[in-house]
């Protein structure tokens, strides 16, 4: 699949140029970002994800809410926790966080939003702030369960909040 998405992206540089700034182009990163995550090789995958989001926040402005942008923030976030790198997988959460509230509005419930507060729920204990981390667990299992009481990912983090001694969940 790798080779693929590798033709697929010289294939959107010849359409749109070789130096062209293109959602299509920054798609292509992320993708191929996503087979190398997939394959572990997390440092490449960094460096893909790293030109996708530079070249989004060129298509749609670096100030942007855009939904590329912020899930291409998780995905370096996330890139960053496999890479045992705690503080800065915090900085690409705390900023999709802010960008995803702004995008569905404060107090919205979101599984985007529920999604980094578990990630920063997990980043906060690897962090050694059980007690942070407790309260974006809680926060996200909350949300979660008022979008949808059988998502897959409560049992996830009711399984974190139990190691982090909170059993009555």
């Amino acid at each position: 699949a790798l080779e693929y998405k590798l033709r697929a992206l010289d294939m959107y540089r010849e359409v749109y140029g070789k130096d062209a700034c293109h959602a299509d182009i920054a798609r292509a990163l992320q993708n191929i970002g996503v087979s190398y995550e997939n394959m572990n090789e997390y440092v490449t995958a960094e460096e893909y994800y790293t030109q996708a989001l530079t070249m989004y926040r060129k298509v749609y402005g670096e100030e942007s809410n855009h939904a590329s942008i912020a899930n291409e923030l998780v995905s370096l976030a996330m890139i960053k926790r496999d890479l045992k790198m705690y503080e800065e997988e915090r900085v690409f959460c705390l900023e999709s966080l802010a960008k995803y509230r702004l995008m569905y509005g404060p107090g919205s419930n979101h599984s985007d939003i529920a999604l980094v507060l578990a990630l920063l729920g997990h980043n906060h204990r690897n962090l050694g702030d059980d007690e942070e981390a407790i309260v974006k667990c809680v926060e996200s299992l909350l949300m979660y369960r008022a979008i949808d009481s059988d998502h897959e990912r409560i049992p996830l983090i009711v399984n974190e909040l139990r190691l982090l001694g909170v059993d009555d969940v």
